[in-house]
């Protein structure tokens, strides 16, 4: 099958990461305007990589940390690809240092620490952010590329899920 939208977004997540090489951010937007300007036959298993088996996350159900933490690391789950760099500068503008370690580690430790800190709010709001320029993102691809116009739907959907799960 064909990724082309599995790799566009990794390429605009490398473009967008603020601790990336200016060369390979460079390199990166290169990278997913061919992909996304490129003519190919697409079909909805192709750009639809959710787990039939994951749910997602519902804000009414009681949730545990790991859960949210697992929600926000799978692009197919939330539509928006957060690194460690990208949850490092949310940390920062909440006043908070992250330690070393693996994306989960980072991200499971920048949300309780906003629980214990009470940035809560914060990043809530830094969340609804990133969700918001990952759907203007899908937004401008669609108009500017015809294959994205009936691909983006589901991914325009998980960003808006990823605001009204955080009950935004």
């Amino acid at each position: 099958p064909n990724h082309n939208g599995s790799l566009a977004i990794r390429a605009r997540a490398t473009a967008r990461d603020p601790s990336a090489h200016p060369f390979y951010r460079a390199l990166a937007a290169l990278t997913r305007e061919r992909l996304l300007a490129r003519e190919w036959r697409a079909t909805r298993c192709d750009w639809d990589h959710r787990d039939p088996s994951v749910e997602p996350l519902n804000a009414a159900d009681e949730t545990s940390l790991r859960d949210v933490v697992r929600f926000l690391l799978a692009p197919a789950r939330c539509g928006v690809f957060l690194s460690r760099a990208r949850f490092g500068a949310i940390a920062n503008a909440l006043g908070m240092q992250l330690p070393f370690g693996s994306r989960f580690e980072v991200c499971e430790w920048l949300v309780a620490s906003a629980g214990e800190s009470e940035q809560v709010a914060g990043l809530l709001q830094a969340l609804h952010a990133e969700s918001e320029a990952w759907a203007s993102a899908y937004r401008t691809w669609a108009s500017r590329y015809p294959a994205w116009q009936a691909l983006s739907a589901p991914w325009l959907a998980r960003a808006a899920q990823t605001c009204s799960a955080a009950g935004i």
